[in-house]
C-alpha cells in the first residue's frame, strides 16, 4: 500500500508523464473496481469519478452515475443496463392528479441565425437512418426525419423522407406547423393535403 501525493503551487501542471509510447499510464486496483476521481474546491467529495467494473466503464458525477458503458458496446444516459447501442432513461418519479411531466427527452439543437427574409428551407437538425449493405445502391442513407426552417418568421416543418435502392433521398410527407399533413405536397392546405397525378393512385377506406 502506498500513497503518491503530489503538490505544486508554482507550475500549472505539478503532474506531466512525458513518453514516445501509445500507452501514457496504467491505473490498477486490485479489487473488484476502480475509481479516478476528480473534483476541484466546490465538487462534492469523491462525487465526481469515472469507474471501472470488469469492462464496465461508468462517468459519475455529484456521487451518482449519469452515463454507464457495457462491455457489448451499449451505453446508457441515466440507466445502469441500456438494453441498446443508445438508451437514455429520465429519473423515475411518481404521477399523480393532474401532474404534467415528460419523458426522457433528445434534443436536437442549430444555433444559427435566420435572417429576415430567409426563405431556403434549409434543415434545423434531423435523424437519418443508414445501411452499409454493400449490394445494389452501396452503402446509403435510405431514410430520414428533418425539420425544415421555412421563413425567417420561425415558420417550421416536420418532414419525412424515403429512398429507393439509389438512395437518392426525397420528400414523402411533410407536416406543417399548424399541423397540416401534406401527402405529394410541400405546401398542405387541409389537415390532410393529398397530391397525386392519377386520383387512381389515392386510396382511401
Amino acid at each position: 500500500s502506498a500513497t503518491l501525493h503530489v503538490k505544486n503551487t508554482i507550475g500549472n501542471y505539478p503532474f506531466i508523464v512525458e513518453t514516445p509510447y501509445d500507452r501514457v499510464a496504467k491505473l490498477i486496483s486490485t479489487d473488484s473496481g476502480a475509481d479516478l476521481i476528480i473534483q476541484d474546491s466546490n465538487s462534492t467529495d469523491n462525487g465526481n469519478s469515472i469507474s471501472v467494473s470488469g469492462d464496465t466503464m461508468g462517468l459519475n458525477t455529484a456521487g451518482s452515475n449519469r452515463i454507464k458503458i457495457l462491455a457489448n458496446g451499449n451505453v446508457g444516459i441515466n440507466t445502469t443496463s441500456p438494453d441498446q447501442l443508445l438508451d437514455v432513461s429520465r429519473t423515475a418519479t411518481t404521477f399523480s392528479g393532474s401532474t404534467t411531466d415528460e419523458g426522457a427527452v433528445i434534443r436536437i439543437s442549430n444555433p444559427s441565425n435566420w435572417e429576415n427574409g430567409y426563405s431556403g428551407e434549409g434543415f434545423i437538425g434531423g435523424i437519418e437512418f443508414h445501411s452499409g449493405d454493400t449490394s445494389e445502391g452501396g452503402p446509403g442513407v435510405f431514410g430520414a426525419i428533418k425539420q425544415r426552417q421555412l421563413t425567417y418568421y420561425n415558420t417550421q416543418a416536420m418532414c419525412f423522407f424515403t429512398a429507393d435502392y439509389d438512395g437518392v433521398l426525397e420528400e414523402r410527407m411533410r407536416i406543417g406547423a399548424t399541423g397540416n399533413v401534406g401527402i405529394g405536397t410541400t405546401n398542405p392546405l387541409a389537415p390532410l393535403h393529398v397530391v397525386d397525378d392519377s386520383s387512381a393512385n389515392v386510396l382511401a377506406t
